[in-house]
């Protein structure tokens, strides 16, 4: 899932993904870290589950909100 990702963001213009991205100061890593040619940047965490949506969507409600 992380390699079909990168290679989605990759496919774009303007951007180009890095695969287990570590911050300088080591405050987090990403799974997936976009940048763009505008230095704008996504970072992805990826997850598998065998729960179903319903279940996801209960469990960051409060985080949306």
């Amino acid at each position: 899932m992380t390699a079909a990702l990168a290679t989605t963001i990759d496919s774009q213009d303007g951007w180009h993904a890095v695969i287990e991205a570590v911050h300088l100061a080591r405050d987090w890593v990403a799974d997936v870290l976009a940048v763009g040619d505008d230095g704008q940047r996504v970072a992805f965490e990826v997850q598998r589950s065998k729960s179903d949506p319903s279940r996801v969507f209960s469990a960051i409600r409060p985080v949306l909100a």
